[in-house]
């Protein structure tokens, strides 16, 4: 028997010759239309030759691949004495990650430490919201990032420490 394809995804979609095995040429990715109409057509080997036609429509849907972030785990650092409002890596606050498909992300954070700390829900820049000092004796924060699309979401853990910047000297005379 042999089987062959024709329509309108003849060049995406290919049938194996010797089982009728309908598959998708992967050099075809990503497919440049939702749904396809195939003729699908099998012919014996007998004399005279016999054939069936089949008509077969498939529809492509998306596949959403999750979010994920870089490390689970991130160290970052901030000099004491910054304004409100600074963000808190060399990359505008943003941690690394990975989004495949380039949905729309939204971003929050949590734990009991994430208070000092906001983070921008529609682009993840994270940024502080207290004006730190290494002299208070809380040199590390600690808190979770969550980031999700309309399916999937990951989590990392984030640290945060407070470096050391040299202040200004206070003279104060008595009273």
């Amino acid at each position: 028997m042999l089987f062959r394809s024709n329509g309108t995804g003849k060049d995406i979609f290919n049938v194996r010759a010797c089982s009728g095995q309908l598959y998708v040429d992967v050099e075809s990715w990503p497919f440049p239309e939702s749904s396809y109409s195939l003729i699908l057509e099998v012919t014996d080997d007998g004399n005279p030759a016999m054939s069936s036609t089949t008509y077969v429509n498939v529809t492509v849907s998306p596949i959403n691949h999750a979010p994920y972030f870089v490390n689970t785990t991130n160290i970052l650092y901030i000099y004491e004495n910054q304004p409100l409002g600074t963000y808190l890596n060399p990359d505008d606050g943003i941690l690394p990650h990975y989004d495949q498909n380039g949905d729309t992300l939204s971003w929050s954070l949590s734990g009991q430490q994430s208070l000092y700390f906001q983070i921008e829900n529609a682009t993840g820049k994270i940024s502080t919201n207290n004006v730190f000092d290494f002299e208070s004796g809380v040199t590390s924060y600690t808190f979770t990032v969550k980031m999700e699309d309309e399916e999937y979401s990951d989590v990392t853990f984030v640290t945060v420490n407070i470096q050391d910047d040299n202040d200004p000297p206070i003279l104060e005379f008595p009273k």
